[in-house]
């Protein structure tokens, strides 16, 4: 025990001020110094993914090769990071909540784009908010959906696009929400292009 950082378990435990071991042999560690990182780690890492330079402010991660290098992020799974301040990713694999305030729920290879801040993903598989313009995005599941504007939602489905300002698509595929205010409601193939149209 050390008088600025906390040591909890057994030899797979590592903790002090500064960056775990250059082996990345680290299971558990507190850091409290290095500038006063408050960050908190538990799990294992076979990579750099726990390095100093991987560390966000009052930030805790938890699971195998995670990240949370954003400021007061968390990160839980395998393979997730969490880059944005105040982003969480909870659970799955590969996730990434790269934007300010962002929140993946799960799933797989979900990504929210730096610049999409307070944006959502629920779960589901290859999901994204991937468009700087893509501010309070929503994706609620499904696959390969991709919301790329302001305050737009996929509710789920496969393949399915909300692309401008307030555009919502319910489910199915391949429908994409082209207009500002457009609704799909599902289906398959159905568009919806004009400002405030339906399909």
């Amino acid at each position: 025990l050390q008088t600025d950082s906390l040591l909890f378990g057994a030899e797979e435990s590592e903790v002090g001020v500064g960056p775990p071991p250059a082996d990345h042999a680290g299971r558990i560690f507190l850091l409290k110094g290095a500038g006063d990182m408050g960050a908190f780690r538990a799990g294992r890492v076979t990579g750099p993914q726990w390095d100093q330079a991987n560390l966000g402010f009052a930030s805790a991660a938890f699971g195998e090769n995670t990240v949370a290098s954003g400021s007061h992020a968390f990160a839980a799974g395998d393979g997730t990071a969490a880059d944005g301040d105040a982003s969480v990713v909870v659970g799955g694999v590969g996730n990434i909540a790269g934007a300010l305030q962002s929140f993946i729920g799960g799933g797989s290879d979900n990504n929210i784009d730096p610049a999409a801040s307070w944006s959502v993903i629920v779960g589901g598989n290859d999901n994204a908010a991937d468009d700087a313009s893509a501010l309070y995005a929503m994706i609620g599941g499904g696959q390969r959906n991709r919301a790329s504007a302001v305050y737009c939602t996929v509710a789920g489905g496969f393949t399915n696009v909300a692309g401008a300002a307030y555009a919502i698509v319910g489910g199915g595929q391949d429908n994409p929400a082209a207009g500002v205010h457009s609704v799909v409601v599902g289906g398959q193939s159905n568009t919806a292009t004009g400002a405030h149209s339906w399909a």
